[in-house]
């Protein structure tokens, strides 16, 4: 049985970032999760040894329960309630993970791998859709997928994204995906994580290749920007021999979220750009101009359009010209994490980040500081997000396992 929990494990990764095929909201990924959830319960209970099951790893399990806890209370008062699936889809995905983890945390990395081969494919897909739209005109996902299909988030986005530079227009392909943004990040977090030897692949030169020229093909600012960034940080460190240095990194990520949070406040929004999009975060100063229990247990997943309606004074002026409708939420998972639960669901997100961040090796931070990059640009909450941010935690249990082994030996 270990050995199919295996098996779709990897399948969940290779699904991941896949939006389409999509039935009335359900996508592949929702189903192999629920597969793997109930595989990992009953491997649980054949479990003979159990090998690095921690004390953290209880208080990791604590603190996502509170997390829920706290968007499902948001979300009732905020009035978006479809944000209550998404609450439970989050739980589902840490319980199963860190069932997985109570088996074998090396089991982890058959998702790892899927998810870059889902990447992979995504690439692929971008490259021939970008090639087939300038040659004919049309999306080739439109023309191969059934409409049933494709059609339950019609209205909502297309298929075909289309982006005005100057007086050029550019296709923007979301491999199978609505939102290239979403799809692109995860693209780029993938190629970043291989780049780090998180998991090896075969022909890796050639996943690289295709990765890079796929994120740009997509003109995915946030994924570009941060590919360059870092790509910089890497060649910087390793000239000036500072690969393994704790201290570098931690100024480098305290320096990045201090430009992001202050950012915003020297940019004035004038209403006909997306100059808005660099706002968001720095909007968290406003974060006590809320409701005492929007304070506490936020606007659940889908509600934090709400905060920025009623609670950002910048926001409100221009409320005429764009304004957030019901269960709809700014374009930043870096502003969205503190206010999908409050304060009390923030502590979920906190304390994980400086977990993976103080124990997870070198290349685990290079990753960790690439998620927050790609954060501030979208809003991400799909499966795929928290698969792998709970995975990159879960190896930093690991790491920490490793560390003691190697310590008891000396």
């Amino acid at each position: 049985m270990l050995s199919l929990l295996k098996y779709n494990l990897f399948l969940l990764g290779l699904v991941s970032l896949f939006a389409i095929p999509n039935y009335d909201g359900f996508i592949l990924a929702h189903i192999f999760l629920l597969i793997c959830f109930f595989l990992a319960f009953a491997n649980a209970f054949l479990v003979k040894h159990v090998d690095g099951f921690y004390y953290y790893i209880l208080v990791i399990l604590s603190l996502s329960c509170l997390y829920f806890a706290a968007t499902i209370l948001g979300a009732v008062l905020s009035d978006s309630l479809p944000g209550l699936i998404t609450s439970v889809i989050f739980l589902l995905n840490v319980i199963t993970f860190l069932l997985i983890t109570y088996l074998n945390d090396k089991l982890i990395l058959n998702y790892v791998k899927g998810f870059v081969y889902s990447a992979f494919i995504t690439g692929v897909i971008i490259i021939i859709s970008t090639i087939f739209f300038y040659s004919y005109h049309i999306n080739i996902i439109e023309v191969i997928l059934p409409k049933i299909l494709i059609e339950s988030k019609a209205g909502e986005h297309t298929l075909t994204n289309i982006i005005n530079i100057g007086n050029f227009i550019f296709f923007r392909p979301a491999g199978l995906s609505w939102d290239t943004g979403i799809s692109v990040t995860g693209l780029t977090l993938a190629l970043i994580i291989v780049m780090e030897k998180i998991v090896e692949i075969k022909h890796k030169t050639i996943f690289i290749l295709l990765s890079v020229i796929a994120i740009f093909l997509s003109i995915s600012k946030t994924s570009i920007i941060t590919l360059l960034f870092y790509l910089i940080f890497k060649i910087t460190k390793k000239i000036l021999r500072l690969e393994y240095s704790y201290k570098i990194d931690t100024i480098v990520l305290l320096t990045i979220i201090a430009i992001f949070l202050y950012l915003g406040l020297f940019i004035q929004y004038t209403g006909d750009g997306n100059e808005r999009h660099l706002k968001y975060f720095s909007s968290l100063f406003y974060y006590l101009y809320q409701n005492p229990l929007h304070i506490l247990f936020g606007y659940g997943y889908t509600g934090v359009g709400v905060f920025f309606n009623h609670s950002v004074p910048w926001f409100r002026d221009y409320s005429d010209i764009f304004y957030f409708g019901k269960n709809l939420n700014p374009e930043s998972t870096l502003t969205n994490i503190f206010l999908y639960g409050g304060i009390l669901g923030s502590i979920w997100w906190i304390y994980s980040f400086i977990f993976i961040f103080a124990n997870g090796n070198p290349r685990i931070r290079n990753v960790a500081i690439t998620i927050v990059l790609l954060s501030f640009g979208y809003g991400i909450n799909s499966v795929w997000f928290n698969s792998v941010y709970v995975s990159i935690l879960i190896l930093s249990v690991a790491n920490i396992k490793k560390l003691r082994r190697r310590n008891r030996q000396t």
